[in-house]
């Protein structure tokens, strides 16, 4: 997150409408439980993975 903070704004722009799309793709939404190991502390990171991406995403 620092190194997108550090970033230039073209390159935040470019990441947050890459990241915006596919936040709207809903296969991917569903698959982030996938890039997570299976175990329930694991899982429950979820909701932190999709916080970080939403505040790097253009809305």
């Amino acid at each position: 997150m620092g190194d997108v903070a550090a970033a230039s704004d073209d390159v935040r722009a470019y990441i947050g409408v890459e990241i915006l799309a596919l936040l709207e793709n809903p296969d991917f939404t569903e698959a982030l439980a996938g890039f997570l190991l299976p175990d329930p502390a694991s899982q429950a990171r979820r909701s932190i993975l999709e916080g970080r991406l939403h505040s790097l995403s253009i809305p």
